[in-house]
């Protein structure tokens, strides 16, 4: 009996130290990598919406004899929209960009400089307005990338709209518009 014990605990053993065996050479799973993510690229279009205020400085003079109404501060707000496109080549990017604004940057005043009499005459309503009623760029790009980090410069154009208006005694406006700092329109209102 003793000698089937020891066989039967020498063939468990056996059993059990061949299944070890044939357990180590079973094909073992890579470890999953994590995917790797294509490079980031900058080429492509893009559209927007922007918004904001501006101020600026406005004085109307008569051409006639240099009388002018002074520096006169002016404000107001801004919106529009925003357009580009960019090419990445290699660490570069080429692009162009734009944009466009509806404003409301505009004021009605009266001589900023005292006795000038120009947008004022005592004892009636002569006032003057100046507006902005639009404006935009258009603009190149040339900038380095750093994967998500774009470091630019831009050149380009700005163009606008501006009115301007001298009203006096309730019968008599004149009204001059603007564009670009190139074209002059006056005109009876």
């Amino acid at each position: 009996m003793r000698t089937l014990a020891v066989a039967s605990v020498t063939a468990i053993f056996t059993v059990v130290l061949v299944q070890i065996g044939v357990a180590a050479d079973l094909p073992v799973k890579a470890p999953v990598m994590p995917p790797t993510a294509a490079p980031y690229s900058w080429t492509g279009f893009y559209l927007g919406i922007e918004g904001g205020g501006g101020w600026a400085d406005t004085r109307h003079t008569n051409p006639l004899n240099g009388i002018h109404s002074g520096d006169v501060s002016i404000n107001g707000g801004l919106f529009g929209g925003t357009y580009g496109y960019n090419v990445q080549l290699g660490s570069w990017v080429l692009g162009f960009e734009g944009d466009f604004s509806w404003s409301g940057i505009k004021k009605n005043f009266h001589d900023s400089i005292p006795d000038q009499f120009f947008c004022s005459i005592p004892d009636s309503p002569v006032n003057c307005m100046t507006k902005l009623r639009w404006l935009g760029t258009d603009r190149a790009r040339l900038g380095y990338v750093w994967d998500r980090l774009l470091v630019y410069g831009t050149a380009g154009v700005a163009y606008g709209n501006v009115q301007g208006t001298h009203c006096q005694c309730r019968l008599s406006c004149f009204s001059w518009q603007q564009h670009a700092h190139v074209l002059h329109i006056w005109r009876r209102c």
